[in-house]
């Protein structure tokens, strides 16, 4: 098997950590984003206020910019990392590869890790490893 296609499988399996933490990020901007700028309730004690003298229409129109910008993002996350997952699970090989993928590539465990909770090896485990790259999609080598 060509080294370059296992690497770029790699890489490929190694977006789905990025991803997640790029999506919690996310949905940790628009919570962010909401709590700051979303109207509060008014103060309704009697006493004239001052207006803070923003303009609520161009307020609006750049929150909803950036709201459905931040969401797009998220939403291509989600969907780089739920790619990776189905990738895995279509594989045509047997559990314990798929089991090692994911330990890997979704759980990021180590490969020490991985082969104490498998009860492999570590050799065992990266030659495990090696097989399931195999068997991950047709990766053209240049």
């Amino acid at each position: 098997m060509c080294n370059e296609e296992n690497e770029t499988k790699k890489l490929f399996l190694r977006q789905y950590q990025a991803s997640r933490r790029r999506e919690k990020e996310i949905a940790e901007e628009l919570d962010a984003l909401e709590a700051a700028y979303l109207p509060k309730s008014p103060n309704i004690d009697g006493m004239p206020h001052g207006g803070n003298g923003a303009d609520l229409a161009t307020f609006a129109a750049r929150y909803d910019e950036l709201y459905a910008k931040l969401k797009k993002q998220q939403e291509h996350s989600i969907n780089v990392y739920r790619h990776i997952i189905d990738a895995i699970e279509e594989m045509e090989t047997g559990e314990d590869a798929k089991t090692l993928l994911r330990y890997r590539y979704i759980l990021g465990k180590t490969w020490e890790e991985i082969a104490v909770i498998m009860h492999y090896t570590y050799r065992h485990t990266t030659r495990l490893h090696g097989a399931a790259l195999q068997k991950l999609g047709t990766v053209k080598c240049p």
